[in-house]
């Protein structure tokens, strides 16, 4: 909230303002402001946003499809081996 008020107190734009307080980007104070905007200083505090959901990560390659690969290495290890006989 100190941030938002400095700026808007100062007349700083959204890049004097991270420069000054050492906000790596002014994206950041783009979105406080947003937030102040809407939902007050109340909004600034809620603790629920920002944070990642883990999603279930889809495996690279089916069951199916890995076991046509082990059985296609299979068969090309057996020709090589024929081969070098």
């Amino acid at each position: 909230m100190s941030v938002i008020r400095d700026m808007r107190e100062n007349h700083l734009s959204l890049f004097e303002t991270a420069v000054k307080h050492g906000i790596p980007s002014d994206q950041t104070l783009r979105q406080w402001e947003r937030i102040y905007d809407c939902d007050g200083l109340a909004g600034l505090f809620r603790n629920n946003r920002g944070k990642m959901k883990n999603k279930p990560r889809k495996p690279k390659f089916s069951l199916l499809k890995d076991m046509s690969l082990e059985a296609e290495l299979e068969y090309l290890r057996a020709e090589n081996t024929y081969l070098k006989n």
